[in-house]
């Protein structure tokens, strides 16, 4: 082998070979701690204000009150605090907490907390009004709930916390107020949410549910490649794509194989292509020629195809491809004198002769010219 090829081809395996090494795996960071818990948190909303309540207290039956709140908050969630909720208080006295449903939200710099106060609780006392309008109950609730929430910090990390704490409900003369004192979580720091544990918080996670420790995520559409029906994100999926993972929205498969242009390692953008001969189209004869050569997709050469009615002749020729005995040759050109769009199939069957093996077409867009070389022959070669 001539020296320089020799030099060529270790260059080639050294340039593969860091192509297709794995990247080194960096170590991860380690997480940052968790965010504290909702122990010491209080919470009074102003009395009146934007808060309401509704319901009517009863005697025969029990008593169904509805409401919503909000106001400051302090304690290690410094900010606003929105809740809204229902509770039911047995008719027989004394009253009982029959059932309650609450949720509640916290907005802070400290983090972003949603959640729920549900259970029938522990009741402390309760009072309702038999003397209320319907419009304007006046109830007292004392009761500590179970609560259950889930944090996320500034970074998007989710945490999970859970505890109890003391409400206090107060409406008369259809004034409102609402307060929760006493938080004391269960947990001593909360825990952190990774459903699929896959290490990566579910606050981060681009494939929540399926386990993707890499984050891979090909197309950046923040949905990981682990679920992603179109990884590439060339709009067809995964199932149909011939590249799946190299983005091609034509699915252009020159030597049908099944495996997309963008995609085959058996596609080569040099070559060669040279020949002439006589085609026919709808009983009139073509005469052709071409010469075409490709090196790593630097085109060069030119066509001709005319008949008595047809001269087209490649002007500007920008891409070319070739798979075994088949080649795609792509430009620009004029149909008789006018400007047009050229693509070239050539087909090499390996026959010496070609005559009724071989076939050529040119496609201007609008009009195909081509078929089986019956005079001459095409070759096709690296």
């Amino acid at each position: 082998m001539p020296v320089a090829l020799l030099r060529l081809a270790v260059l080639s395996v050294l340039i593969l070979g860091a192509m297709c090494a794995p990247a080194m795996a960096q170590a991860p960071a380690d997480p940052p701690d968790p965010p504290p818990t909702l122990t010491g948190q209080d919470f009074v909303s102003p009395f009146g204000g934007d808060n309401s309540i509704s319901g009517v207290c009863r005697l025969e039956s029990p008593s169904v009150f509805d409401f919503e709140a909000a106001g400051p908050t302090t304690g290690p969630y410094t900010g606003t605090l929105t809740t809204t909720g229902s509770f039911t208080l047995g008719a027989t006295f004394p009253r009982q907490i029959l059932a309650h449903s609450q949720t509640l939200a916290i907005e802070s710099p400290a983090g972003s907390i949603v959640g729920t106060l549900n259970g029938p609780g522990k009741l402390g006392d309760a009072f309702c009004s038999t003397m209320a309008e319907p419009d304007s109950p006046n109830v007292v609730a004392l009761a500590t709930f179970p609560y259950e929430v889930m944090i996320t910090t500034e970074d998007g990390r989710q945490y999970r916390d859970r505890g109890t704490a003391d409400q206090e409900a107060s409406a008369s003369g259809g004034a409102f107020f609402v307060a929760y004192d006493n938080f004391v979580s269960d947990l001593e720091r909360p825990e952190a949410v990774d459903e699929d544990d896959d290490g990566v918080n579910d606050g981060l996670d681009n494939c929540l549910g399926t386990a993707n420790s890499d984050q891979g995520d090909q197309d950046g559409d923040a949905e990981g490649d682990a679920c992603d029906s179109d990884v590439d994100g060339d709009g067809v999926d995964n199932s149909a794509d011939n590249c799946p993972l190299v983005a091609n929205l034509g699915q252009a498969d020159f030597d049908s194989n099944g495996i997309g242009d963008a995609c085959d390692p058996t596609f080569s953008s040099s070559g060669t292509v040279s020949g002439s001969g006589v085609i026919v189209v709808g009983g009139q004869s073509l005469a052709f020629s071409v010469n075409v050569r490709s090196l790593g997709g630097t085109v060069t050469g030119g066509c001709s195809i005319a008949s008595r009615s047809v001269t087209i002749k490649c002007v500007t020729l920008t891409d070319f491809r070739r798979s075994a005995g088949k080649a795609l040759v792509t430009g620009r050109a004029t149909f008789n004198g006018r400007p047009t769009p050229i693509t070239l199939t050539i087909d090499d069957k390996a026959n010496p002769n070609g005559a009724g093996k071989d076939s050529f077409v040119a496609d201007t867009g609008t009009n195909s010219y081509g078929g089986t070389v019956t005079v001459g022959n095409v070759q096709v070669g690296s």
